[in-house]
């Protein structure tokens, strides 16, 4: 993506400004001379910038039709989506109308959920949410904690397993898991627009700005 100099982490109506671990990122992008904004999706026009990285867009949910026509606008006015490898992917989920159906884990309350973190392919990072007495929900939202741990072999390896299934590398994943019976177990894979925790590990951020402006 050499040349490219206009970013913009698209935001959600709610969130309009970056988010903490979003204002990582940007820190990264203007460190290396990149001019980088918010863009509320849906609201603007996309030809404004050059990149447009999918971040905190978490109302898209209720706005599915209306997010999947920003998103092709997108590609019909030339504007990349970013980081590489990211649009088939958010492009194939968008297509699909099915519902995520989870079965409830009591190792959540027990022993927390691992959310392992890959830019490009490549393991970063990984946090451990709990949730707080009495609350089985891990997000801060409800009182949940969460903190850096160490990247287990186990880890590398439930999360190669996981993104094999995936045509290609997604710029960015999110691998959540839990482990019962001592074995770890894929909950969630989050493609489009995950916490990526980067206040916790500003080293992956600097791998993602790199990865966004070739270098």
């Amino acid at each position: 993506m050499a040349g490219k100099r206009r970013v913009a982490l698209a935001v959600d109506t709610a969130t309009a400004e970056l988010t903490a671990d979003d204002l990582v990122l940007a820190d990264a992008l203007w460190r290396r001379g990149i001019e980088v904004r918010p863009m509320v999706w849906g609201s603007e026009q996309a030809t404004r910038s050059d990149v447009v990285v999918i971040r905190s867009t978490w109302d898209y949910v209720e706005r599915v039709d209306e997010f999947r026509s920003w998103f092709d606008d997108l590609d019909t006015a030339r504007v990349e989506v970013g980081p590489g490898g990211s649009a088939p992917h958010v492009a194939r989920l968008l297509e699909s109308d099915d519902v995520l159906v989870q079965p409830f884990v009591t190792e959540i309350e027990t022993d927390g959920e691992v959310s392992v973190i890959a830019i490009g392919g490549v393991v970063t990072h990984a946090v451990e949410k709990r949730s707080a007495a009495g609350e089985w929900r891990v997000q801060s939202d409800f009182g949940g904690s969460v903190t850096r741990v160490d990247v287990t072999h186990a880890h590398r390896r439930a999360v190669a397993s996981v993104l094999s299934a995936v045509d290609g590398t997604p710029g960015y994943a999110r691998v959540d898991l839990v482990a019962i019976g001592g074995v770890l177990h894929l909950m969630e894979l989050e493609l489009i627009e995950p916490d990526l925790f980067f206040r916790l590990a500003p080293e992956a951020a600097e791998r993602l700005a790199g990865r966004l402006v070739g270098g």
